[in-house]
């Protein structure tokens, strides 16, 4: 599916056959792919479509336009700036890489660096509350820290009572 009918890179949002409107890629869809490939340990995909993202018109910017296509059918309106390829940028680094996954009762974390990244940061909010994550690739043994204080991981998985206070989390994984 990369590739389909251009050669920039990046995936359309369909099977461009099925619909002659969107011959292009779409950053937001190239995310969708990039997620599920990282879920499925394609690393060489995943950094493919991030660099992609990276590199294609806006990239730099941050400021990705809703796809790369010659509309062809007009009169379609131009094609503008939409905060979509954010919003899947930011669920790629919190829920998948970093393994971020509060739920009702607890605070899960199961991080996954890709490979070639030895190191993750993020502070992010949670009910009220900061906590600062760092995860880093462990050279011997998994091991977390909440606040200082070893805390053990089940499966990889780092598992808390939904913060009442800011917590700083350090996962060597």
């Amino acid at each position: 599916m990369w590739n389909q009918r251009w050669t920039t890179g990046g995936y359309a949002r369909y099977n461009v056959t099925s619909e002659p409107d969107s011959p292009g890629s779409w950053p937001f869809a190239t995310m969708f792919l990039a997620r599920a490939y990282f879920e499925a340990g394609n690393d060489e995909k995943v950094w493919r479509a991030l660099n992609w993202l990276l590199n294609c018109p806006g990239g730099k910017a941050g400021a990705w336009f809703e796809c790369h296509a010659d509309r062809p059918v007009p009169p379609l309106p131009p094609l503008g700036i939409v905060p979509w390829t954010w919003a899947e940028l930011a669920v790629f680094f919190v829920h998948h890489l970093l393994g971020v996954r509060p739920n009702k009762n607890e605070l899960v974390i199961r991080p996954r660096l890709l490979s070639g990244l030895d190191k993750a940061r993020a502070s992010l909010t949670l009910r009220g509350q900061r906590i600062d994550l760092t995860v880093t690739r462990a050279e011997k043994e998994a091991l977390a820290m909440v606040n200082g204080k070893r805390v053990p991981l089940v499966n990889g998985e780092l598992k808390l009572a939904i913060p009442a206070k800011g917590q700083t989390i350090e996962m060597k994984i």
